[in-house]
């Protein structure tokens, strides 16, 4: 069996690694060097898939030595392209693994396949399925944060799936990829809750949009009152009494439409007030339903 760990720096299960056993240990970025030095026990092969400015800078708060350890490194480096001071630097097969596994894909209104990476982590796990490996355990990597895995957590677990098809990939118990140590289905073990504050929210809203539109109405139904009065004024004037007459009638049509508005409105908040009055009910009676957790 073709066995890989792929390392993260998620201190939850990082530990976990299979640091003893015949596989390879595959890490990225800093995590080679000393910023790895009290936990990284072996590893085969780093990624560093950042730009060479980005590598190279002197001020890299994860390892400031950075730079001149990539430099004495012989093991594979894989980089965006060979760096000839990185004696181990390998051009990252991008378009290869693009060409197997996104060739399906595509975007309207654009040519070729989206290059679709988003983190160090996803490089790996592409190439190591690129590379026919049958087991790939994943470990270290949580992307359970907000801030940039917001946009790396649906890329990564998509490379899951796609990797996943072709060899058997193994996450810790406790990880929060693939569904999470809960592996709540939707639909098979969501319980619904009724959020009184989101309808009181949603009550109160409506309330306001009623009183608005009835705030509209009076002025227009003013407006029509008045030309009513200014037509009959104008009696002897045929020409603009007519016009004020449909400046009344267009008017009153207003009114009514406003007023059919206020009319669902009024209804809607009803059902508002009728929720509102048995949620506490409903929620205490869900709550005494606890579904059978999947093994």
């Amino acid at each position: 069996m073709k066995a890989v760990a792929i390392v993260g720096m998620a201190e939850s299960t990082r530990h976990l690694a299979p640091w003893d056993e015949g596989c390879e240990i595959w890490v990225m970025n800093e995590t080679g060097g000393e910023t790895g030095l009290s936990w990284v026990k072996r590893w085969d092969r780093t990624f560093q898939m950042h730009k060479p400015f980005d590598y190279r800078r002197a001020n890299n708060q994860n390892d400031p030595k950075h730079w001149e350890w990539l430099k004495q490194q012989t093991k594979p480096v894989y980089m965006q392209d060979t760096d000839p001071d990185v004696p181990g630097s390998v051009k990252y097969p991008k378009d290869e693994i693009i060409a197997r596994y996104l060739g399906n894909y595509g975007r309207t209104g654009t040519e070729g396949p989206p290059e679709y990476f988003k983190s160090s982590a996803a490089y790996m796990l592409a190439l190591a399925g690129y590379e026919g490996f049958d087991h790939i355990g994943i470990y270290g990597i949580e992307m359970s944060f907000e801030s940039e895995y917001r946009d790396q957590r649906p890329n990564f677990e998509f490379w899951l799936g796609v990797v996943g098809q072709h060899a058997r990939i193994v996450v810790p118990a406790s990880c929060s990829l693939l569904g999470g140590a809960k592996g709540v289905r939707y639909g098979y073990d969501q319980v619904p809750s009724l959020n009184p504050t989101q309808f009181g929210i949603r009550r109160m809203a409506m309330e306001k949009s009623r009183e608005e539109l009835l705030g509209q109405a009076q002025l227009i139904k003013a407006e029509a009152e008045t030309a009513e009065k200014q037509a009959k004024a104008f009696s002897g004037d045929a020409v603009r009494a007519k016009a004020l007459r449909e400046k009344a009638a267009k008017a009153e049509a207003e009114v009514d439409q406003l007023v059919a508005k206020v009319n669902v409105l009024t209804g809607h908040i009803d059902e508002a007030k009728f929720i509102l009055d048995t949620i506490g009910q409903l929620n205490d009676a869900l709550r005494e339903w606890t579904p059978e957790t999947p093994e």
